[in-house]
């Protein structure tokens, strides 16, 4: 293992599980309003009998758990038992095909059964190793494909695997759903079907069990959009939403549908199915929530091309749509992560030629029907003030969007006041920070979204989680309630250490989100490492025990 990568904590050998709650030592006070669950999740084992994965994607889900309160917090974690990992067990061998490795024939079979598996197409993985969030009372793991995992809350016991072809039919869908204030969740999805439309999944938050998938209610395509190529749909990562829209970008990167299908006869994997289109441009694509209609589907609002894996919020203001996104200037970053780029004595290099990704705010405006000026390729159509991004018209019937750069300073994984914010005009925008001097993930950082500046936590040898955003939920007599102050809470993130002489600690840090000062600290007696890890979320004490209740009937 290189030494770079011991720095930045990443590991690609074995995670163990903690299946036993580990009680922490706190330094400082953690606030009273902080109770419940901070899960996480990401990948924990690449070799099996000697084997690798080949991708930082391709690792299987490994989910971690602080449980926390004011008196302290206590840690565990445990694999998400899907069919891919199981099969890999048993035969000894990464015989699944994963986002960047291909399926290799199963050792345990022998040549006759080896021969048969190539007249079946290969499975979609069932490894959901991206995200982790709460939705109606279940905890769900996902990644990029058709499958969710259920877990319990409490043990952290993989329950049942969800598929959402059934529950919504559809094929592949992003690791980032949004759940609106209702409850109803929105996801983007790809339907591999006549015209290969995107589709946006609306599932109810409703738990009528006789209209449910398992423990999932039945949901249904909100809208279908044809795909404009007869082989290929765009890549989604995530997408964003306001209250009235659903916005999704269609960036170059495309999936070609044939390879991805017939890859176990091609033996290719399925990022060799995605192809970047320099030339290209993205196109914002606008769905009314209430009816699933599309918003100006005569017109097209474009951008030069750039790549996001990471949408910030969206919201709207007198007549725009605003999107915030961390954007990269291709997808060259993707190829990066293979492990072989990371593991080698060229990472460096690798990474000092790599764009690093901005935060940028493109700004659509609804109403374009109405020229204001006598030369229409010279009109700005943003009307806002203290907005900088702009959007003229370029041809009959398109728009080109110009982005602010919100910050020079580079980051990854936003995180917002999600609860209160999440499609709504806001302020404060929080991440892990990528400096020039660095390779790695080793900062926290809060921007402000109206003046672009910016509050950073550094330690010496640490490398940072996402942060996660817990409101203050607590009221001052005679005050406004403070969780109705956007940035008043506390940012949880994990936290790896090198120390001087090698060696390596870990800990849960708590920071003040206003002025971004540590507020505590949890370490895990016997926990040295945490695993490398994407996303995560917050769930409240109430919801968990009230989802292990009805877990436990």
């Amino acid at each position: 293992m290189a030494e770079l990568l011991q720095k930045v904590g990443f590991k690609y050998e074995h995670e163990p599980e903690v299946s036993h709650p580990v009680a922490g030592k706190v330094t400082g006070k953690i606030p009273a309003y902080v109770r419940g669950s901070l899960y996480r999740n990401g990948p924990g084992m690449y070799e099996f009998g000697g084997r690798s994965y080949k991708h930082l994607f391709d690792g299987m889900a490994l989910v971690q758990c602080f449980c926390i309160s004011e008196k302290g917090a206590t840690y565990q974690r445990r694999y998400v038992q899907s069919d891919s990992l199981r099969r890999s067990l048993s035969a000894n061998a990464p015989v699944t095909s994963q986002f960047g490795t291909s399926e290799i024939p199963d050792p345990c079979k022998n040549i006759f059964q080896r021969y048969l598996t190539y007249f079946t197409s290969a499975p979609i993985s069932d490894n959901t190793q991206v995200n982790v969030f709460p939705f109606n009372a279940g905890l769900y793991t996902s990644s990029e494909t058709q499958y969710w995992n259920r877990l319990d809350p409490v043990t952290l016991e993989t329950k049942e695997k969800v598929d959402l072809l059934d529950v919504g039919a559809i094929n592949l869908a992003t690791a980032h759903p949004h759940i609106d204030t209702d409850g109803t969740l929105f996801n983007v999805c790809h339907v591999f079907g006549k015209g290969l439309p995107t589709a946006v999944l609306k599932i109810p938050p409703k738990t009528d069990t006789s209209k449910c998938v398992g423990s999932m209610p039945k949901g249904g395509p909100l809208c279908r959009l044809d795909s404009p190529w007869k082989a290929h749909v765009h890549y989604h990562h995530s997408f964003c939403m306001t209250q009235s829209y659903i916005i999704l970008i269609n960036q170059p990167l495309l999936w070609n549908v044939p390879r991805l299908a017939f890859r176990k006869f091609t033996g290719d994997n399925p990022c060799s199915a995605l192809r970047w289109f320099p030339e290209g441009t993205c196109r914002f694509r606008i769905i009314d929530k209430a009816t699933g209609n599309e918003v100006h589907p005569d017109r097209k609002f474009e951008a030069d091309a750039f790549f996001t894996f990471h949408t910030v919020n969206a919201y709207e203001d007198n007549g725009h749509i605003v999107l915030d996104a961390v954007c990269y200037k291709d997808a060259g970053i993707i190829d990066a992560l293979y492990l072989k780029n990371l593991t080698s004595d060229v990472i460096e290099e690798t990474f000092k030629r790599l764009d690093k990704p901005k935060i940028r705010r493109y700004v659509i405006p609804l109403n374009v029907d109405k020229p204001q000026s006598t030369d229409p390729s010279k009109e700005d159509f943003v009307n806002l003030k203290g907005i900088r991004a702009t959007c003229k018209k370029t041809a009959d019937h398109t728009f080109l969007c110009s982005p602010d750069v919100i910050s020079d300073v580079s980051v990854e994984f936003p995180q917002i006041n999600y609860n209160v914010h999440n499609g709504r005009m806001y302020r404060y925008m929080y991440g892990v920070g990528i400096h020039d001097d660095t390779t790695g993930l080793n900062s926290l950082i809060k921007f402000d979204m109206q003046t672009g500046k910016h509050i950073t936590w550094r330690e010496s040898g640490c490398y940072q989680s996402e942060p996660v955003f817990i409101a203050n939920s607590e009221t001052n007599t005679g005050q406004e309630a403070s969780a109705e102050l956007e940035d008043n809470g506390i940012l949880l993130s994990a936290v790896n250490k090198r120390l001087p002489d090698g060696g390596s600690e870990c800990f849960l840090l708590l920071l003040d989100a206003v002025n971004m000062t540590e507020v505590a600290r949890v370490e895990f007696p016997g926990v040295a490492n945490f695993p490398t890890d994407f996303h995560g979320s917050f769930a409240s004490e109430a919801w968990t025990n009230k989802a292990a209740s009805l877990d436990a009937q």
